[in-house]
């Protein structure tokens, strides 16, 4: 049992460490974004960076979330926790905003800042299928939560 919880606190503490280090890279991006937008781009430019800043702020969310659950790991020993639960289920609604919120928005700002352009934006239905399998496994996270505290309180 010792063995798992060194794996369990091992697995938690790489990815805390690497995911802090994709959402600092995500903030980067966001900054340089934010940036590209202050030398007046054309409508359309502007458009698409003003999406994508949108994009990588709930992807800057979802890391920050997934960093926290990974750290709550690795210092707490147990993935069962709700705060984990809590954790998973807003990941997969930002997944979800990501996938249905973020290109409308961009295809409407399209319109209003360049109603010349072509406008066009892509829509993928695997973000919905990744949204609905991460509230999934929240649940089954649940589950193993309530699991544990009926083994707890058995012993």
């Amino acid at each position: 049992m010792n063995i798992l919880i060194q794996n369990i606190q091992t697995a938690g503490r790489i990815l805390s460490i690497i995911l802090l280090v994709l959402l600092i890279l995500c903030l980067v991006a966001t900054g340089f974004d934010i940036y590209s937008l202050m030398s007046g781009p054309t409508g359309e430019e502007t458009a698409r960076t003003a999406g994508e800043i949108l994009g990588n702020l709930i992807i800057a969310g979802m890391l920050f979330l997934a960093v926290m659950m990974f750290r709550n790991i690795w210092r707490d020993y147990t993935p069962f926790s709700p705060k984990h639960t809590l954790y998973l289920k807003f990941i997969s609604l930002l997944m979800l905003s990501f996938t249905i919120i973020v290109p409308p928005v961009e295809l409407l700002l399209l319109e209003i800042l360049a109603p010349q352009s072509d406008a066009s934006v892509s829509f993928e239905l695997s973000g919905i299928v990744f949204a609905v399998i991460f509230y999934c496994l929240a649940l089954i996270f649940e589950y193993g939560r309530l699991l544990q505290k009926q083994s707890d309180e058995t012993m």
